[in-house]
């Protein structure tokens, strides 16, 4: 069974790995063996990331702006000088803001389909190289996309542009796996649903409360939860899992 959930050995690329749910999803790889680059617009806060994982395992955090095709070309040039492959990519950068119908405007609306669904998918077309190297029948590459369980149902916030993008974020993982699939690279999501992290942490703690009573496992997601779900998909348990949305939000799409 520890062989059956190990990604020991794997080398990893998180993308917003250095806060949030990137961070748990890289403190999760690095602890479980695998050499895990952080790639962050903020160099030094992804090297503070990677300097408190130090202890834990191969960390290394490399510097890039994901928002534009030049900045995601600069990020595979690097890892391509420094790798001959990649296991796992995780493409979790991305940008939230809570909007009212009358209050977003264009920049917010190209802002968040740019870095939310504009980049996971140039980022996985400019890895083919390195993660074609890495899959083979019995263990394919993976790829993982965060989406969010807005991308899955309509709640009571406002954030169109948000929602727009993660659906769109399920959308092109269902048919990269169903492309890639065959040269034995799998390709997922993860709907996360509230986790404590700084989208969480606005507004009133009689707000955040509200929030968790219409979670049906009446609580937050915590570290545990998306390292989990990670290693799950990343391992050999999860070899035969793709072109699937895996949602992990104590039930709220399917209450």
């Amino acid at each position: 069974m520890t062989d059956l959930f190990s990604v020991s050995g794997k080398i990893a690329v998180v993308t917003g790995g250095s806060d949030g749910i990137g961070q748990m999803i890289t403190q999760g790889l690095v602890e479980a063996g695998a050499k895990t680059y952080i790639v962050a617009r903020n160099l030094e806060k992804a090297r503070k990331a990677a300097g408190e994982l130090s202890g834990s395992g191969s960390c290394i955090p490399i510097q890039g702006d994901l928002a534009t095709l030049a900045g995601i070309d600069a990020v595979v040039a690097q890892l391509s000088e420094l790798e001959s492959r990649v296991d796992i990519l995780i493409n979790n950068a991305g940008v939230h803001r809570f909007e009212a119908l009358e209050e977003f405007d264009e920049e917010s609306w190209d802002s968040h389909l740019d870095l939310n669904l504009k980049t996971p998918m140039f980022m996985i077309r400019k890895m083919l190289p390195l993660l074609r190297e890495a899959g083979t029948p019995e263990d394919p590459a993976r790829v993982i996309n965060i989406g969010s369980t807005d991308g899955k149902r309509v709640s009571d916030m406002e954030h169109y542009p948000y929602y727009a993008s993660k659906a769109g974020v399920h959308q092109i993982s269902r048919a990269l796996g169903r492309r890639l699939g065959p040269e034995w690279i799998n390709v997922n999501a993860i709907a996360p649903g509230p986790f404590p992290t700084a989208v969480t942490d606005v507004g009133s703690p009689e707000l955040r409360e509200q929030i968790k009573k219409g979670i049906p496992c009446r609580r937050f997601g915590s570290p545990e939860d998306i390292m989990g779900s990670v290693i799950y998909l990343c391992s050999r348990a999860g070899a035969y899992t793709n072109a699937t949305i895996l949602s992990v939000d104590g039930g709220i799409a399917g209450a």
